[in-house]
């Protein structure tokens, strides 16, 4: 459900939690469930701003880099 809200694949999405080396935050961008087998709860809003922040970051470096 989040991926498809934020026209993401599941698998980017999930690569991008803190655990899996990526930059959103356990207990601010998403949540565990109490059980292991229990859904993760995504703060849309907040992994949206995260995704556009590094999109910002990745445009200004490339700019940077080629003299822009």
């Amino acid at each position: 459900e989040a991926a498809r809200r934020l026209n993401i694949s599941a698998q980017t999405l999930m690569r991008a939690r803190d655990d899996r080396g990526g930059f959103l935050a356990g207990g601010i961008d998403y949540i565990y469930g109490q059980h292991e087998n229990s859904p993760i709860r995504w703060d849309i809003e907040s992994v949206k701003k995260q995704f556009h922040l590094r999109g910002r970051i990745s445009r200004k470096g490339i700019a940077i880099l080629s003299g822009e």
